[in-house]
């Protein structure tokens, strides 16, 4: 655990920058605003909130300004902090990252922290945010795992076939009892004398044959029990070449973050924490539940749960660190062009339109990026990349 403490340091618009402090990829910045800077923007404040403020006897925002303070009591210091904190905190990420050298750009949320406010000397506050780790990316080709052979045997093609037979069976079972139904006011022989297509169809059928392919499922390109059960093998052999890919490319940044340094600040994993929950406690009232009530039908705690996603996060946060650095150290980028050709892909003209905002786009790009920086790995880790 690296812990750093920097001397104090003035941005251009005047801005102190009293103390910087690094724990890992944790940073407090403790910043002091001048007093005239601080007082020139709460009468900015002051004069923007009073032209809203009603009093007996007086015009909008034209009362005595004694009277208009009285009435709008802390708001203009409020207003004039939520204003200020922002830009002195920006102003000093700024100047730390030029003068250091590195990003000090937050990825997490920027808490802040008042220690005083005073019109004649200013405000004194800290910044408390995370920002990208240090990371050192490990020899990838060190790494050594193997992709599982994808084979599809005969009884689960039987199961799926047999599987497929039973719901066509149920499916028509429930069609014949519809039928018999809306035949109940006829005479018993006009229905024994006319009994339903459907009917005959189950009785006819025992098993999976080639006229039931034929009859039944009518697929264009498929004809036989035979392409039936060829196709079947097909399919499932598709699922578990997709299945080994994934559980391959997951070994291999595994491998790659035990080889690597990657520090994960505790605020960072609290963060992510803290959305877990949100959606959990979401999902839950979502069906129109008490979380708490929940909690306790599941004999569980809200605790219990954090401190079982907590590992679980951690990786997912390493493997993203990870595969960011990847990106950053071999310069992976994504092109305007490549995003708009994702986007002229998709069929669905409501969805094209959803992907083609900004955010839209940055998601997209995002993922393009993520699937070159996995793509850069796996060369590395299969010898097509050169070791660096």
């Amino acid at each position: 655990m690296d812990t750093k403490k920097d001397e104090a340091a003035t941005t251009g618009s005047g801005f102190k920058i009293v103390e910087v402090k690094e724990v890992n990829s944790n940073v407090e910045v403790t910043i002091e605003i001048p007093g005239t800077v601080f007082t020139v923007e709460e009468e900015k404040s002051f004069a923007k909130l009073a032209q809203d403020v009603k009093i007996a006897g007086f015009r909008p925002g034209k009362a005595p300004k004694e009277m208009l303070r009285a009435q709008l009591g802390a708001a203009p210091y409020e207003a004039a902090l939520n204003e200020l904190l922002p830009k002195a905190t920006l102003e000093a990420v700024n100047y730390l990252t030029e003068s250091k050298g590195k990003s000090y750009v937050p990825i997490s949320q920027v808490h802040y922290h008042i220690n005083k406010v005073q019109p004649s000397t200013g405000v004194k506050f800290i910044a408390h945010f995370d920002i990208f780790p240090s990371i050192e990316l490990g020899d990838f080709t060190k790494i050594k795992v193997t992709k599982a052979k994808s084979e599809v045997s005969d009884e689960e093609v039987a199961n799926v076939l047999d599987q497929m037979f039973s719901d066509w069976k149920k499916e028509n079972d429930a069609k014949v009892s519809k039928e018999e139904k809306s035949v109940e006011a006829e005479d018993k022989d006009a229905k024994d004398d006319n009994k339903s297509d459907t009917k005959k169809k189950n009785a006819a059928y025992t098993k999976p044959t080639d006229e039931w392919v034929k009859d039944e499922l009518a697929m264009d390109d498929i004809k036989t029990l035979a392409d039936l059960k060829q196709r079947i093998k097909e399919e499932l052999l598709k699922t578990k070449d997709q299945t080994n890919e994934n559980e391959y490319i997951d070994s291999m940044i595994k491998e790659a973050i035990n080889l690597s340094k990657i520090e994960v600040s505790d605020s960072l994993i609290n963060a992510e924490l803290d959305n877990q929950e949100a959606a959990y406690k979401q999902r839950i009232e979502n069906v129109g539940m008490k979380v708490d009530e929940f909690l306790k039908q599941q004999n569980t705690t809200m605790e219990a749960l954090r401190t079982g996603w907590k590992p679980q996060l951690e990786e997912r946060i390493k493997a993203d660190l990870l595969i960011m650095e990847i990106a950053k150290k071999y310069q992976l980028t994504v092109s305007v062009e490549e995003v708009q050709q994702e986007i002229d892909a998709i069929p669905d003209e409501n969805m094209k339109g959803q992907y083609s905002t900004d955010e839209g786009r940055r998601y997209i790009m995002d993922i393009h990026l993520r699937q070159k920086a996995i793509n850069k790995l796996r060369e590395i880790v299969e010898g097509d990349g050169k070791k660096e």
